[in-house]
């Protein structure tokens, strides 16, 4: 009789952790959806918070260019020269630091990595003065 009673005491208390378990499952179903509800009302207040676009009306471009001094632009100058990249530039200067100024633009074809095709298409962004910045 008594291992009656221990086997229905078992039963009864796997029933009750089964239905406790049960309720603790339900509960965290219940704040995970909670959860996921606030996350999107959130999301949704958020984006009718956006500021509305304004149009703008743009000035007319005024055509700039970029001009630099053969004798005394530094590397960096020379790299805003479009296909001047920073190797070119800083031979371009160490030339010039060991060979003097530049009298005329051709003589940057003394520069390894400038061709005619290349003087061509940055000449239009070349000054010159008659030497370097004291």
């Amino acid at each position: 009789m008594l291992n009656t009673r221990t086997g229905a005491s078992n039963s009864s208390s796997q029933t009750e952790s089964a239905t406790a378990e049960d309720r603790l499952v339900r509960q965290l179903q219940l704040v995970s959806a909670g959860v996921v509800v606030l996350m999107l009302l959130q999301w949704s207040w958020i984006q009718l918070q956006r500021p509305v676009e304004i149009p703008l009306a743009r000035a007319q471009q005024h055509p700039t260019q970029l001009q630099i001094d053969l004798n005394s632009a530094d590397w960096i100058e020379w790299m805003q020269v479009d296909g001047i990249g920073p190797e070119l530039a800083s031979r371009i200067v160490a030339d010039r630091q060991l060979h003097g100024s530049f009298q005329t633009p051709e003589e940057l074809l003394r520069v390894s990595g400038i061709g005619p095709a290349t003087l061509n298409r940055i000449r239009p962004f070349l000054e010159q003065s008659t030497g370097p910045k004291p």
